[in-house]
């Protein structure tokens, strides 16, 4: 009786989230849809691993993720979020990687099941709430329902647990549907619009920033409401915004609508701001409403075209108009030694270009995802597998990984489990193939059911097998992609050449009768690339790309940063540039010219030297460790 109770909840639960599925794609009908990852190798694969074999036991061994909320208050102001965040990551690596549920069977001194300690946290979590629907850290007299009879407590991060609590407790109950969830997580959606909604408190007057933290529960608002499509939540949704733009110093939507400059709202916080565009996203996902999709839209165009490092990696330095140094900064003060990258920054623009990526099919959000996977989050890894750094810097001597609970350590694991969930899937009708890095996915019956197998060794070579293993041959289109900065040269479809064609999203397709092991050979060069970065006090700086990698010098960290600069210019100072011209107006040449400077001195290893120079460059991702950092900008002209 009680399994007979179960596989009714089940069937309901199923059929809601088909009807929810439905709804969406009245509005938005061309969405990418995921195909379940079964493995993955190559240089993803083992990144990947080392957080789900190491971090992942590691935050499962530390009582820190749910103590909080058992024992309030927590240990800090912000320990409440990170229980969302591992819950959120954990999902997706079981998802893609159902063999984790084992994996740690033969480790005597530590015998454990990801997916039952998984669910042993959520139902913890569970029992942690309130009957008023409180789930936070906070003792009472901190709580966010007191900023009613107490505007003064402005600053917490209250708000900031609950959007984190509902986005992990909601991407669970996607894969393990239950019933107990969506009700603790409607309670905590109700008690957020007692509080916040109409003629309710002021949301921006909670929270850092003008309230732009706060203002980041609009994403799990909407995600509460795709779930379950009760207008209330959308309509609070769409109330939450009307606040922030009566906020004239956060005002987001109207700033972005403007074309203005995303260091000017909320102060420029950049993690947030760009959660806040998450939730501008999944409105126009859920209301077609032209709006959202702008202000989205034009906030990516200003962060990408301004705010973006050669690594991909969301930089910010502390100004005298910003918050801190956690806040995008306009041009004029890059500094490749006085910047940083949040690592939570890159997860969120991570995140930020893959819902792009699924709600438009466009390569360039997807490039953009896997350039910053490649260099930044990388960057941020240590290979010990559970140190992570919260900053990195494009030129610094040595990285600051570190075993500590913080808020980055949380947050990068995020971006590299939403990669790994999105390598093959289904677009538009077409089977899309959305990574060169090896790995096996599944494939739906209308594609001849089966499995698809991703073979190469993708960044370090120039050749990718994709080998069909279908259980019934199938008519269909097969689109792929091809990373950034990568020029495809070859396609043979068992041997024989054929010429793709390219769709207006960027994909190469290939439409044919396909049998049941065929196999797709895909050539392709890496582009090399400099890249001239204006910045503080009229300074130039000068970087190089290959493919999607961004390269680097591995420096030892007894070494001077500035006397390796000079020996850099005295090598490669020419007049061919007139040093008098701004390099915006002749950035081209300039870029040429120190392209002629680079040349690639191992045909088997990834590893460019500049010319009269020992300047050695590698892929970003290697030079860090625990003696060494990266180079990644040389400075142009005078120290």
């Amino acid at each position: 009786m009680k399994n007979l109770y179960f596989m009714i909840l089940l069937f309901i639960g199923l059929q809601f989230t088909v009807g929810q599925d439905n709804h969406i794609k009245k509005i938005m009908p061309n969405q990418w849809e995921e195909f379940k990852t079964l493995d993955e190798s190559g240089l993803h694969g083992y990144r990947v691993n080392l957080w789900r074999y190491n971090r992942l036991k590691f935050m499962l061994n530390t009582p820190f993720l749910i103590e909080g909320f058992e024992r309030r208050p927590g240990s800090h102001t912000w320990q409440g979020e990170h229980i969302g965040k591992w819950i959120h990551a954990t999902t997706l690596a079981l998802n893609a990687q159902p063999g984790l549920n084992s994996v740690y069977e033969y480790d005597k001194d530590f015998p454990w099941d990801i997916k039952d300690k998984l669910d042993n946290m959520v139902s913890r979590l569970l029992a942690t709430q309130l009957e008023n629907g409180y789930m936070g850290t906070y003792t009472e007299k901190d709580r966010f329902m007191k900023l009613l009879d107490n505007e003064s407590i402005g600053g917490g991060w209250d708000v900031w647990t609950h959007r984190y609590n509902l986005y992990g407790l909601l991407t669970y109950e996607k894969y393990y549907p239950n019933e107990k969830i969506i009700t603790a997580c409607r309670k905590m959606g109700d008690l957020l619009i007692e509080v916040f909604g109409e003629g309710k408190a002021d949301i921006t007057k909670y929270g850092t920033r003008q309230g732009i933290s706060s203002m980041t529960i609009l994403e799990s608002v909407m995600m509460l409401y795709e779930r379950t499509l009760d207008k209330k939540y959308l309509d609070f949704a769409e109330h939450l915004v009307s606040v922030s733009e009566q906020n004239d110093k956060l005002r987001l939507m109207g700033n972005m609508l403007a074309e203005g400059s995303v260091v000017d709202s909320g102060e420029g916080k950049a993690y947030q701001l760009m959660a806040n565009l998450l939730g501008y996203l999944r409105l126009y996902r859920c209301t077609g409403k032209q709006q959202y999709l702008t202000t989205v839209l034009n906030g990516w165009n200003d962060i990408a075209a301004n705010h973006i490092l050669v690594t991909g990696g969301p930089w910010s330095r502390q100004m005298s108009y910003n918050g801190n140094k956690e806040c995008f900064a306009h041009q004029d003060a890059f500094h490749p030694e006085k910047i940083y990258v949040e690592g939570c920054s890159d997860a969120t623009w991570m995140q930020l270009n893959i819902h792009l990526f699924e709600f438009t099919g466009e390569t360039k959000y997807f490039n953009e995802a896997e350039r910053t996977l490649i260099n930044s989050v990388y960057g941020h890894q240590d290979t010990d597998g559970y140190s992570f750094c919260y900053y990195t810097s494009p030129n610094e001597k040595l990285p600051a990984y570190g075993p500590f609970i913080h808020c980055c350590a949380s947050s990068l694991p995020r971006g590299m489990e939403m990669y790994s969930n999105h390598l093959v899937g289904k677009i538009a009708n077409n089977l899309s193939v959305n990574s060169l890095f090896p790995f096996s996915g599944k494939i739906a019956d209308e594609f001849g059911g089966g499995t698809i197998e991703i073979k190469g060794d993708f960044p370090y070579s120039n050749e990718t097998n994709i080998v069909l293993n279908l259980n019934k041959q199938k008519e269909f289109v097969l689109e792929f992609r091809i990373p950034k900065n990568t020029t495809l040269k070859s396609v043979k479809v068992n041997g024989e050449k054929i010429k793709p064609t390219k769709n207006d999203r960027g994909q190469y397709e290939i439409r044919r009768y396909w049998n049941k092991s065929d196999q797709i050979s895909l050539g392709y060069n890496f582009e090399l690339k400099a890249h001239i970065q204006g910045g503080e006090l009229d300074g130039n700086w000068v970087a190089y790309t290959y493919g999607p990698m961004t390269l680097a010098e591995k420096l030892n960290s007894k070494k001077d940063f500035k006397s390796q600069g000079d020996k850099f210019n005295r090598a490669v100072k020419t007049k061919s540039i007139d040093e008098n011209e701004p390099f915006e107006n002749n950035q081209s040449t300039a870029e040429a010219f120190y392209l002629e400077k680079i040349g690639k001195i191992d045909s088997n290893e990834l590893k460019f030297k500049i010319s009269n120079t020992e300047t050695l460059l590698v892929p970003y991702f290697k030079t860090g460790s625990t003696f060494s950092g990266p180079r990644t900008y040389f400075r142009l002209g005078k120290q």
